[in-house]
């Protein structure tokens, strides 16, 4: 059987599409008979591939690409899906930018071709053996997470090397095609991000969908990292976005309602500057799912197709951090939530909080933790029995190696609705508004008097996954939280007033220089790479920096002295560094003499001192 994109599928299709045009051809020349004017003929059902319907209780697994590699796991795949009475299969058909099927448009992944001969498709091979098991099939890709090993792609057809211009780039300005491993993994990351804001990343997406859906008879398109990869990144390259860029926006890369009468009034007026970008950014990711919609229902072999999505539940992190605004992608069949909890309280949070936003949910079951076997079952029961719509494990690769099945079948276990309850009681948080904006910045405001905007409060609020019991927490009621925001807004304004527009002239960052020898992971036992580190006499490598949000070097340079030694552990490994000089900056330098790549710092820190002189350094 060939195993190319003029598949099976692929004939089906083309005859479905031959007879619906005889089908209408033919109607058309009835009509011009008759002079009638008639509705075009559907073609018939039976051309159309056979799609497994829904369960009343869903229960999914997702399955990544590396299961599917090979054709001999396909079995093994199919076996426990029928031993956990599995309904759905998520399968990993677009990966770090390579595809897990016959594509035009994607290389072939570089795994999968070392693996299986080329005439080997997972997506088709594994889609027929789940059909002939009633099982739904839903391709899952990878949306904006193009890469994530250490070395670089091999295929010259990766994104990579053919669309180096659509990376996302940094609150400095560096594109992230130019990160190291060590950077990106350093930064949080788990790889390098395309740019939601560029138009051709759209286009490519949801043509890759489109390109899917036309030639396997898949259930629908499920999307993952359908979002920003952070904070600091994907923001407008202007003046004021720079003031995320120094030490004091590591601070304000995260916020919640909780977190934010607790920041200082500087940290609040960055926070109020990322939050002006967010709309933007929101916008973006929305306009990715609304176009990969309206591709692959104009693309599917079959009408049914749907579009699901991975999503994070928690909404401080899925609004200011990822600018995932979820709730509103209408065209979005059901979510995902990936509800990974090693203990049921929080993941009954989780279920409280989204069963009125998305009453359709699917909550992700995260095998990942030994020993999780009894809690996952718990969790999985709390689901059913709250009559939601499903669970879906993470992933079969644990379900086949690490937990025990028979648990999270309930064979052993007996559920108890007594175990999902939680302590309610709220804990006080004291030190709440502690740093209130000067009273020069209220009192000799510049601004006019108008009516209140109140979108930043019903932002903050939005963060909450239970706003009153979080104000019961600060002890303030809804009037006085929304008095407080809007006297800081008032302040943010006047004090922007003041600094901004920036002068060509701008005020020199301090530099730190360090000597470091850096000592990778590289799945070695940590404790003996940690006292390598710590016994290090040789610093072989020199750096200078300015004050970075991203840099963890440069964070803890700005809190050493000089000749001082430590070291610092990091996703990648561990630094030992040795701060060797210092530069205190403040001097003045035109903004046409400065290196681009130093610009953003320069930027940063004109405009904070600009504004510890106007307010204090105690703000």
């Amino acid at each position: 059987m060939p195993m190319n994109r003029h598949s099976t599928y692929a004939s089906m299709n083309l005859c479905r599409r031959i007879i619906a045009f005889l089908l209408v051809s033919l109607t058309m020349l009835t009509c011009a008979k008759k002079q009638l004017v008639l509705a075009p003929v559907e073609p018939a059902l039976d051309t159309l591939p056979v799609i497994v319907p829904p369960a009343s209780f869903q229960r999914g697994m997702w399955v990544r690409a590396v299961s599917i590699a090979s054709a001999d796991s396909i079995a093994r795949i199919i076996a426990i899906a029928k031993e956990m009475r599995i309904t759905d299969l998520y399968v990993q058909t677009v990966v770090a930018g390579y595809a897990y099927y016959q594509s035009s448009i994607l290389p072939r992944s570089q795994y999968l071709a070392g693996v299986s001969p080329p005439e080997y498709d997972p997506l088709d091979s594994l889609t027929k053996v789940a059909h002939a098991e009633s099982l739904r099939v839903h391709a899952w890709v990878n949306a904006l997470l193009v890469w994530s090993l250490k070395n670089p792609p091999d295929s010259a057809r990766h994104v990579f090397y053919t669309h180096p211009e659509w990376f996302i780039k940094d609150i400095a300005g560096r594109s992230m095609h130019d990160y190291t491993y060590e950077q990106w993994l350093d930064a949080g990351l788990e790889g390098l991000y395309l740019d939601p804001a560029c138009p051709a990343v759209q286009q490519h997406i949801a043509d890759i969908c489109g390109e899917i859906v036309s030639e396997y008879p898949v259930a629908g398109i499920h999307l993952d990292f359908i979002r920003y990869p952070g904070t600091l990144w994907g923001v407008q390259e202007t003046d004021t976005a720079c003031l995320l860029t120094g030490l004091e926006g590591y601070q304000v890369r995260w916020l919640n309602l909780i977190r934010y009468p607790q920041m200082t009034f500087i940290q609040r007026w960055l926070a109020w500057h990322n939050w002006k970008h967010y709309s933007n950014k929101k916008q973006k990711i929305d306009d990715i799912v609304a176009k990969t919609w309206n591709v692959i229902t104009q693309s599917s072999m079959h009408p049914a197709i749907i579009l699901t999505t991975a999503i994070f539940a928690d909404p401080g992190m899925r609004l200011y951090r990822f600018a995932q605004d979820w709730p509103a992608w209408t065209m979005v069949a059901y979510p995902l939530v990936m509800s990974y909890y090693e203990e049921l309280g929080p993941f009954m949070n989780i279920l409280t909080y989204t069963r009125s936003i998305a009453p359709d949910a699917v909550y992700g079951i995260g095998l990942l933790w030994e020993n999780i076997d009894a809690v996952a079952f718990m969790q999985s029961a709390c689901v059913e029995k709250d009559q939601r719509k499903g669970i879906c494990y993470f992933d079969f690769t644990n379900l086949d190696t690490l937990v025990d099945r028979s648990v999270l079948m309930g064979k052993e276990m007996a559920f108890s609705p007594a175990s999902s309850e939680s302590d309610s009681t709220p804990k006080i948080i004291n030190g709440v508004f502690a740093y209130l904006p000067p009273p020069a910045l209220i009192q000799n405001s510049i601004l006019s008097s108008g009516p209140i905007d109140t979108s930043f409060v019903e932002f903050l609020l939005s963060l909450s996954m239970d706003p009153d019991d979080d104000m019961l927490r600060l002890g303030l009621s809804m009037e006085r939280f929304g008095h407080y925001v809007n006297t800081d807004i008032t302040a943010f304004k006047t004090l922007d007033a003041h600094i901004f527009p920036l002068p060509d002239t701008l005020i020199q960052p301090p530099f730190r220089t360090l000597r470091f020898e850096f000592f990778p992971w590289n799945g070695q036992d940590s404790m003996a790479v940690i006292r390598k580190a710590n016994k290090t006499k040789n610093y072989s490598q020199e750096v200078t920096s300015a004050p970075s949000a991203l840099d963890p070097l440069s964070r803890a340079a700005f809190a050493m002295n000089i000749n001082e030694k430590k070291t610092i552990k990091t996703r990648a490994g561990v630094y030992a560094i040795m701060m060797i000089s210092e530069t205190n900056g403040d001097s003045k330098v035109a903004r046409t003499h400065i290196p681009d790549y130093l610009l953003p710092y320069y930027l940063s820190w004109t405009a904070i001192d600009r504004a510890c002189t106007i307010v204090g350094d105690k703000y």
